[in-house]
């Protein structure tokens, strides 16, 4: 599984050229087939938007353990069947001090998550 740890998580379409994290060039040919056939080649730029996911890891639960389990879920099923190879990280906030049902401080901590997948044949 990938993991891209992204360092500038407000990227958009509006970010400069130079302050951009991460882009991805994608070569795509196509062929007419016909005789003589005509062969375009065309390279587009993407820039990944940074519309993420939120995920709250489950009471002391670790990175590892979350990251572990991300993976076990990207590789099987329908994650799998839409081409998810891994995630971009964007951070990872720690959170003390969970209340529970009973509006009563229940002593764990927690973690949230900021991502989004990877897909193999394009960027989402």
């Amino acid at each position: 599984m990938k993991v891209i740890q992204i360092w500038k998580p407000l990227q958009d379409s509006n970010t400069k050229i130079e302050d951009q994290e991460l882009t991805e060039y994608v070569t795509k040919t196509e062929d007419d087939f016909k005789n003589p056939g005509s062969i375009v080649t065309v390279v587009s730029k993407k820039v990944p938007y940074w519309c993420v996911r939120s995920e709250m890891l489950k009471p002391n639960e670790t990175y590892h353990a979350w990251l572990k389990r991300t993976e076990e879920k990207i590789t099987t099923g329908t994650y799998k069947e839409k081409g998810v190879q891994g995630i971009y990280l964007y951070d990872i906030q720690p959170i003390g001090g969970i209340i529970g049902k009973d509006m009563t401080p229940t002593g764990e901590v927690g973690m949230m998550v900021r991502y989004d997948y990877i897909y193999k044949d394009n960027l989402h």
